[in-house]
């Protein structure tokens, strides 16, 4: 759940219909953001998503398991980015303040990427 300039942003961890977003003044639904897999990829239930800030506020990143992948997509669904074969579920993910660099956390590590470059670093943890 992801509150940003009066809409709502929903993930949930179901095959269909997983991210959403809707008006907050009124609660109605305004589309459901569409998530197709890859080719040869199974589906990715949906465990984190949140909307950008600064240089990414038009856009959301989203993990999960199945696939192991996080995408950042632009808020009509169209996929911008796409990481990989990450080692296990994404369970969260977060952009820096000023919307440059995005967090992503799965298993024992932790990516972080430079958004404007799209450059990356993984870190490891015990």
């Amino acid at each position: 759940l992801d509150i940003t300039e009066g809409t709502i942003y929903t993930a949930s961890h179901r095959r269909y219909r997983a991210l959403q977003m809707w008006d907050f003044g009124s609660g109605q639904l305004i589309q459901d953001i569409p998530w197709v897999p890859a080719a040869g990829q199974s589906t990715c239930f949906i465990l984190a998503a949140q909307s950008g800030h600064g240089l990414s506020k038009d856009t959301i990143a989203v993990g999960g398991c199945g696939s192991k992948e996080m995408r950042w997509v632009n808020k009509e669904g169209q996929a911008l980015g796409r990481m990989a074969g990450l080692t296990g579920a994404v369970h969260g993910v977060t952009f820096n303040s000023s919307g440059e660099h995005l967090a992503v956390t799965c298993s024992n590590q932790v990516q972080i990427l430079d958004l404007a470059s799209s450059a990356g670093s993984t870190f490891l943890t015990q």
